[in-house]
């Protein structure tokens, strides 16, 4: 995401998680708080294939954001916030 500034920064072991891993994280929490206060049933196919499209999806506008600008815009973290909230809300409306 951002360059690492210092020396501390540099040594650590796992990179910095990208704002597809973060969306499909954040996903998977509220779908599944939400489906257990509604009650309804979960499954691993209304859990595993949103967040895998949600990855894809906020990876490659990243990828295509970083190519045109070079640097990285909050626009990103923001909008993948709100498209992980706002699909784990229609998916659990959604599930009869």
């Amino acid at each position: 995401m951002v360059a690492a500034k210092d020396k501390g920064e540099k040594s650590r072991v796992l990179k910095p998680a990208s704002p597809g891993a973060e969306a499909a994280l954040i996903y998977g929490m509220l779908f599944v708080a939400t489906m257990l206060a509604m009650g309804k049933p979960l499954t691993a196919d209304n859990l595993a294939l949103p967040a895998v499209a949600l990855f894809l999806v906020v990876n490659g506008c990243d990828y295509i954001e970083r190519k045109s600008r070079k640097n990285f815009q909050q626009l990103i973290v923001a909008g993948s916030f709100l498209l992980a909230m706002a699909s784990a809300l229609c998916m659990a409306l959604w599930i009869v």
